[in-house]
């Protein structure tokens, strides 16, 4: 017979939350970051899926951090 392994739901770590900046000129616009890559501004929010986007809104002074 198979075992099943039951997993406490407390024990589980909780989802990881990434830092959301607001932009302070803009609602809608489209970043494009060093690589390339594009980015969009919704809502005046953007959220700092890795480290390059992170970096790259941590060193614009129209971009702050969104704290609850």
């Amino acid at each position: 017979a198979e075992r099943v392994q039951v997993v406490d739901p407390v024990a589980l770590p909780a989802p990881v939350k990434r830092p959301v900046f607001r932009d302070k000129e803009f609602t809608s616009r489209t970043l494009i970051l060093p690589n390339k890559r594009t980015v969009q501004v919704v809502g005046g929010l953007v959220e700092a899926t890795d480290l390059d986007l992170l970096t790259f809104l941590r060193a614009r002074s129209s971009f702050e951090l969104v704290t609850e």
